[in-house]
């Protein structure tokens, strides 16, 4: 059924209107994590399915994110996408970045850090807050190479054994 809940229109109609276009490369690289940009890239049956797609026709692209394979499929199908640089995309679209955001707007945020790139800053970062703020029980670590909930911690307190002199001293 298409349009209003009352009509059904023939299949022909429908399939006009919808296409799947699977990528050739998904086959050629079945252990490859791979993003649809990526996959295209590698598919010329599939781009040129595209190309004859979208010729003539007004069209965009709307990734989930900008990525330079992104930027070329665009490229090859001279077709305008709605994003901003992978650069820009890449900077603010991250848990650092959202607090970065956040902290430019002068918006109160819990105490965090954020642009942590190797172990011993977060050791030191997480040592600073620890002490700064003795009666935080938890501290949710996220990684800003994750999504979806994946790449985060947590880190309670009560499994340091000094954290009690800590707190008396900063009563």
């Amino acid at each position: 059924k298409t349009g209003s809940p009352n009509s059904i229109e023939k299949e022909t109609n429908v399939s006009s209107r919808f296409t799947v276009i699977v990528p050739e490369a998904v086959s050629k690289f079945p252990t490859h994590c791979m993003s649809l940009a990526q996959h295209l890239k590698y598919s010329s049956k599939a781009m040129s399915r595209l190309t004859n797609m979208v010729k003539g026709k007004q069209a965009l692209i709307i990734p989930g994110i900008v990525c330079l394979d992104t930027l070329a499929i665009a490229d090859e199908l001279d077709l305008p996408v709605y994003g901003s640089e992978p650069e820009v995309c890449h900077l603010y679209s991250t848990k650092s970045g959202s607090r970065r955001i956040f902290n430019a707007a002068g918006i109160d945020l819990p105490p965090g850090d954020y642009d942590i790139y190797n172990i011993q800053q977060l050791i030191e970062s997480l040592a600073n807050l620890i002490t700064n703020n003795p009666f935080v029980e938890k501290w949710i670590i996220k990684l800003d190479c994750q999504f979806d909930g994946r790449g985060s911690f947590v880190f309670n307190t009560e499994n340091i054994p000094c954290i009690y002199q800590v707190i008396h001293v900063n009563i």
